[in-house]
């Protein structure tokens, strides 16, 4: 939080990922995946929202891992980050 991009560039990110689909080039991913993200990761910023996105990535991905956080929204990684490393960690172990 203390190295925000410029209003412009953020806005510029927004407009960008509304028409960005790259999902059918999700099988051309080979290496195993993990994907975190909070149960409650619901806010609609378009037509899908991450914890739909998580679904998408996990069904596309071969070899992937989907993970949900109860009780977590989408800064998990400073509300919760002894649950998300630990989580991490034992997927890198595998």
């Amino acid at each position: 939080m203390h190295n925000l991009c410029p209003v412009e560039f953020y806005l510029r990110h927004l407009l960008a990922r509304q028409s960005h689909d790259t999902s059918l080039r999700l099988t051309d991913i080979e290496q195993p995946t993990l994907i975190l993200v909070g149960d409650g990761d619901r806010n609609m910023t378009s037509e899908i929202n991450h914890r739909m996105s998580s679904e998408i990535l996990a069904k596309g991905i071969p070899n992937s891992k989907l993970v949900v956080l109860p009780n977590e929204r989408h800064s998990y990684f400073f509300s919760n980050p002894d649950e998300a490393h630990r989580i991490i960690r034992e997927f890198i172990k595998d």
